[in-house]
């Protein structure tokens, strides 16, 4: 594959999470509008040719609100827990085509769950559609930085060979984002990632090793509900000497939902 083809994708796929985040946020912001329109604050003034009469004060009537997004208490890409339950999040793109995967909270901040994906490229444009299953175990732990949040993330897994590909490999991956929160709803910011695959089968074993940087973009629809956008690319280094450094990528969006 061109690595300038692969640039230009790349550059797209950025645009357009960037496109989609500035919509939303335009989204939000006339969503705002529109509320407060429809519920102005009123008041009455009193008439002037009213009599001495005490007035009577009619019982407070109960208002029906919309449910909105007040403080976001979880998030899926900054790993942010919920007080309890888990966070279901399945995603689409390159190069896992679906990647699902469960997050169970066991104490604040801290979550272990499993992932399955069908990974038809493990993080390299170049070796497209050499899949297999990969099965891992995810690590979240979120701390707080003031107004910023520290996502530190690990997955140790396993991917079976597919039908083109003539090894295994076991995947031990390591991923930092920094986000923050705007207007409620978006956590914007941006992480790297470092996903070490190790092959092993029929030739001699292989280290492949992606350095892969990039921006994130999470917008809560509802409370439960998030959608998320990520794109990052970079260095794809190998220890295969018939091979040189070439391009890394990962880019994918996704629904998250807490349980």
């Amino acid at each position: 594959m061109n690595k300038n083809l692969i640039l230009r994708i790349f550059r797209q796929m950025t645009s357009g999470i960037n496109f989609a985040a500035f919509a939303l946020i335009i989204l939000y912001s006339t969503e705002a509008r529109a509320q407060n329109a429809e519920n102005p604050a009123t008041s009455i003034p009193q008439s002037e040719t009213s009599t001495a009469a005490k007035p009577t004060t009619s019982p407070a009537r109960p208002q029906t609100v919309a449910p909105r997004v007040r403080g976001l208490t979880w998030s899926v890409t900054t790993n942010r827990t919920p007080t309890r339950g888990g966070i279901i999040h399945g995603t689409m793109g390159f190069s896992g085509l679906p990647r699902l995967s469960y997050h169970h909270v066991i104490q604040p901040n801290l979550s272990v769950g499993g992932l399955a994906s069908f990974d038809y490229g493990h993080n390299h444009p170049s070796g497209s559609f050499e899949g297999g299953l990969l099965l891992g175990v995810p690590v979240k732990y979120r701390r707080s930085l003031g107004n910023f949040d520290l996502g530190l993330s690990g997955i140790l897994g396993i991917r079976f060979p597919g039908p083109k590909a003539r090894d295994a490999a076991i995947l031990i991956e390591a991923e930092a984002n920094v986000g923050k929160a705007i207007f409620h709803r978006f956590i914007v910011g941006g992480g790297v990632t470092v996903p070490l695959w190790m092959g092993f089968g029929n030739r001699d074993l292989v280290f492949d090793v992606p350095l892969l940087l990039g921006p994130f973009v999470e917008f809560h629809v509802t409370p439960p509900l998030a959608l998320t956008f990520e794109a990052k690319a970079g260095p794809y280094l190998t220890s295969q000497t018939a091979r040189s450094t070439s391009l890394g990528l990962r880019a994918s969006m996704g629904i998250a939902y807490r349980l």
